[in-house]
């Protein structure tokens, strides 16, 4: 999502993202992926 979008992926982000295995953390991730400029923006505490 972040990379279709043009936002660029560290390979740090890009290793925790592939990385994690909990269904309901991928799902916040990806729901954050729309909107956020900044790969590190996902993890961030809402």
């Amino acid at each position: 999502m972040l990379a279709e979008r043009g936002v660029d992926v560290p390979e740090d982000a890009r290793e925790r993202i592939t990385g994690c295995d909990d269904p309901q953390i991928l799902s916040r991730w990806l729901r954050r992926a729309v909107t956020v400029l900044k790969a590190e923006e996902v993890f961030e505490r809402r």
